[in-house]
C-alpha cells in the first residue's frame, strides 16, 4: 500500500493503492495505520475484499471510502445492526452482494455522499432491484448522490422517497418522477451526450432537464460541455429553457455559457 502524507488542518493518510490481497491481509493493513487513517481508496485491480465492523472500529477517523467496481463488500453477522457514525463519503457497488443487506442493518448516520458503481447484472429488473435495495441501506441521510451509468432508462421514482435529504442528484437515468412537496432537492446532474451519440443505441437518448419546484441549478457532467458544445448543439436550446425558467445551467466546472464565452 502506498500512503501519501497531506498537508492540512486534519491529519489524513490516503491510501492509494492497495495490490491485490487476502481478506484479513487487507483489514490488517487499513487497521495499522489507524487512528491516522482518513481516506482510503481502492483502486481497480484490487482482489474483492469484505470490510467487517470490526475494521471501521479499528479506523475511529476513517471518514471517506471509496472503492473500484465489485471490490469492496460490507459484511457482519446474520443479524447485526452495525453503525458507522463518522464515515461522511462512500463509493461502493451497487447491489445486494456488495451491502449484504439482506443479512443485517447499515446505519451511516454521517454519510453525506454516495456515489454508486453500476451492478454488472443483464436483467435490468435485477440492476433496478439492487438500486433500490441499495438506497434503502445507505440513502436516509445522503445529501449528493451520484447514480451508477446503466441502460435503465428512467430513475427509481423510490429516489425519493429513500434519499428524502438529497440536495444534489447526479445520474445519467432521465428524471421524470416528481419530488413530493418540501423535498430539499435542488441540484441535478446530466450527462454530456454528442449528438452523433443520440439513438446511437435503444437508450441513448438527448438528457431530459426535470421540472419540478425548487430546481436551481442543472450541472453537465463535462468540464468542457461549453467549448465541445457544437458537438451538442441541443444545449443552446437547454440554455434558453433554463434561463426561462429562472435555473442555472453550468458545466461540471461550475460555468455557465455566458461565464465563458
Amino acid at each position: 500500500m502506498e500512503i501519501i502524507e497531506a498537508v492540512g488542518p486534519i491529519p489524513m493518510r490516503i491510501a492509494t493503492e492497495i495490490p491485490s490481497v487476502a481478506l484479513q491481509d487487507f483489514c490488517d493493513t487499513l487497521s495499522s495505520h489507524a487512528p491516522s487513517l482518513v481516506t482510503v481508496t481502492v483502486p481497480r485491480g484490487t482482489s474483492s475484499a469484505f470490510i467487517f465492523p470490526a475494521t471501521f472500529e479499528s479506523l475511529p477517523n476513517l471518514r471517506h471510502l471509496h472503492s473500484a467496481p465489485s471490490v469492496l463488500q460490507l459484511n457482519a453477522p446474520p443479524g447485526a445492526t452495525v453503525e458507522v457514525a463518522n464515515l461522511v463519503a462512500l463509493t461502493i457497488g451497487c447491489g445486494h452482494e456488495s451491502l449484504r443487506v439482506n443479512h443485517q442493518r447499515w446505519s451511516f448516520p454521517a454519510l453525506e455522499t454516495l456515489r454508486l458503481w453500476s451492478m454488472d447484472h443483464p436483467e435490468e429488473e435485477a440492476r433496478m432491484e439492487g438500486l433500490v435495495t441499495t438506497l434503502r441501506a445507505l440513502g436516509k441521510n445522503v445529501r449528493t448522490l451520484e447514480l451508477p451509468t446503466s441502460e435503465m432508462e428512467d430513475m427509481p421514482a423510490e429516489v425519493w422517497s429513500l434519499c428524502p435529504k438529497v440536495e444534489r442528484l447526479f445520474t445519467s437515468h432521465q428524471v421524470r418522477s416528481i419530488p413530493p412537496p418540501n423535498h430539499p432537492i435542488h441540484t441535478i446532474g446530466i450527462p454530456f451526450v454528442r449528438e452523433h451519440h443520440i439513438g446511437y443505441d435503444e437508450w441513448t437518448t438527448y438528457p431530459h432537464i426535470p421540472e419540478f419546484p425548487g430546481l436551481r441549478t442543472v450541472v453537465i457532467n463535462n468540464p468542457r460541455a461549453w467549448d465541445m458544445i457544437d458537438e451538442a448543439n441541443y444545449l443552446f436550446g437547454y440554455i434558453r429553457d433554463c434561463h426561462s425558467r429562472g435555473v442555472r445551467l453550468e458545466d461540471a466546472n461550475g460555468f455557465t455559457y455566458e461565464e465563458r464565452h
